[in-house]
């Protein structure tokens, strides 16, 4: 579990335990990693993407580290809402669900605003995590 710790994932011994043991079993983690270490594995048409769109990226996310896979996510998706989630590893859905289930409230929130043509309420859930728009 050492390994789980050092990529930032902040769950609890049982979680941590639960999770690790249903990817071992589930038939696509072999497939993922083979196309992160050949390389194949290509994400296209970023420019693309049409609808209000959130990325929330760990800052401790060793899998996918920030620096060498966000830059796209950031630069290409029109008008993203990119958050750093600072002290979140891989899966920030884990880590810390209640900090990721406000943000994606409030980004659903105001993206139905926007859509309405109301002016859209900020509550901050990402506020301090580094957020930046493409």
């Amino acid at each position: 579990m050492a390994l789980l710790d050092e990529l930032g994932i902040r769950t609890a011994h049982l979680a941590r335990n639960s999770m690790t043991r249903s990817s071992i079993r589930c038939t696509v983690v072999e497939n993922v990693f083979a196309t992160m270490r050949d390389g194949s594995g290509r994400v296209v048409d970023l420019d693309q993407v049409k609808a209000p769109t959130l990325v929330a990226w760990g800052d401790k996310d060793r899998l996918l580290p920030m620096d060498r896979h966000a830059n796209r996510f950031r630069t290409e998706i029109p008008s993203v809402r990119f958050e750093v989630m600072r002290g979140l590893g891989h899966t920030p859905m884990w880590d810390d669900p209640g900090r990721i289930a406000e943000l994606i409230a409030e980004f659903a929130s105001a993206a139905s605003a926007s859509a309405n043509g109301q002016a859209a309420s900020v509550t901050g859930a990402g506020s301090g995590t580094g957020s930046t728009a493409g």
